[in-house]
């Protein structure tokens, strides 16, 4: 057996690091939120597409990835400005068993491929950066 390396790269730019007085910076905060979710739900299906041919697809039919979603949450009874950003299987149509399969099968591929781990260890080590950028301009 082969031993693949994975590598994930996530490129932080466009408007949402350019001053705009027109918008709040909780609302910069949440644009940028919205398109580093997006970008992260395509960096783990493109991870997860490595080897999927050797796995099988799901019981309800397609395979993990094509149900990997980018969002913006805020915790109910939460502060009003703490949001987080999420990428993880979406359930959303799914009745009780059909979503139990899909999380199971989830845990299947991400113990294969550590598609979320990875993303998420990117997302961690530009954490300065995102930061420095998000301040620039507000001193």
């Amino acid at each position: 057996m082969t031993a693949t390396k994975i590598t994930s790269q996530m490129t932080i730019s466009g408007p949402i690091f350019q001053k705009n007085a027109d918008q709040t910076f909780l609302q910069n905060v949440r644009r940028m939120l919205d398109e580093m979710s997006q970008e992260a739900a395509e960096d783990i299906k493109q991870q997860m597409a490595v080897g999927a041919s050797s796995r099988a697809e799901l019981s309800i039919g397609g395979r993990v990835a094509d149900r990997v979603v980018g969002r913006v949450t805020r915790l109910e009874g939460g502060v009003q400005w703490r949001y987080h950003m999420v990428a993880s299987p979406s359930r959303n149509g799914l009745d009780k068993n059909e979503a139990i399969a899909l999380y199971a099968g989830s845990a299947e591929v991400e113990r294969q491929v550590h598609a979320f781990r990875h993303t998420r260890s990117a997302i961690r080590v530009l954490k300065p950066v995102i930061r420095a950028n998000l301040m620039e301009g507000l001193e």
